[in-house]
């Protein structure tokens, strides 16, 4: 965009955020709701920032039919608990519980997703932070079993690696997140794909070529699928500008093994 178009972009965005200017200490809460539920007009974010100021001496409750929040501090930590409800049943059918720094930082998160007619437990999701890394585990109860639970857990640290390029005379960077795992960032993905000599970039050899995209695929922390949604739209520009010699054989291939989580 030119600068007249950038401006534009700018006062769009503006505009949209500008409710956030209303909460005080929003750093040290946010992390309990989502960006959609605090630009909402007279929302639970807008209940919950009128009371923060007193969590330090009273714990905090909030109700209506649909949704429940219990908030205390202790120790130097807030502690939050929402709770959701069915409108026609009453019945729990989410909760989130959150341990928060002082300054806002994650501690813990815990996410119980229930059958909305029955309140059987189909997923349990908790993420601890406080151990200079992330650790998931992800707890789904088995088929026919409401008491047995497939458990699956991961560790993610969230850091980047550099390596000095004497060929190149540059820092070429690399990040991991799962632990063991690095990966290309979007950006140097594509750089490495389309412009490897233009950049001074390696040209991306298949194996870590398929390594990279199926991570994408595959990580859970990527909001809403959007991984798949990036993964989709790159090969689709892939065989557009087939940027080597082998890539819709390379594009097939990995569609065809990576097809129902592609497919959702």
């Amino acid at each position: 965009m030119n600068a007249r178009g950038a401006k534009l972009a700018a006062e769009i965005l503006f505009d949209k955020l500008k409710p956030l200017i209303n909460y005080q200490d929003l750093s040290r809460w946010h992390r309990a709701y989502d960006l959609r539920e605090l630009l909402e007009v007279n929302g639970l974010p807008s209940q919950f920032n009128s009371l923060f100021s007193e969590l330090d001496t009273s714990p905090i409750n909030i109700k209506n039919e649909k949704n429940e929040i219990l908030a205390s501090s202790y120790q130097g930590n807030y502690y939050i608990s929402r709770t959701s409800f069915d409108s026609s049943t009453g019945k729990k059918i989410f909760l989130k519980r959150i341990i928060l720094e002082r300054d806002g930082r994650i501690v813990k998160k815990e996410k119980k997703t229930f059958d909305p007619t029955s309140e059987s437990l189909m997923r349990h999701e908790i993420i601890d932070a406080s151990n200079k890394k992330v650790v998931q585990t992800v707890r789904v109860p088995k088929p026919g079993s409401e008491e047995k639970f497939y458990k699956m857990k991961k560790s993610y640290v969230f850091s980047y690696h550099s390596e000095y390029r004497r060929d190149l005379d540059k820092f070429l960077w690399e990040l991991e997140i799962q632990e063991n795992t690095r990966f290309f960032d979007p950006l140097s993905l594509e750089s490495a794909l389309f412009f490897p000599d233009k950049l001074s970039f390696d040209p991306l050899d298949i194996k870590k070529l398929r390594k990279n995209l199926e991570f994408y695929v595959r990580f859970s922390f990527l909001d809403k699928g959007s991984g798949v949604n990036y993964v989709k739209n790159l090969l689709g520009v892939m065989l557009r500008v087939k940027p080597f010699k082998q890539t819709v054989d390379f594009v097939k291939e990995f569609e065809k093994k990576n097809n129902l989580l592609l497919s959702n």
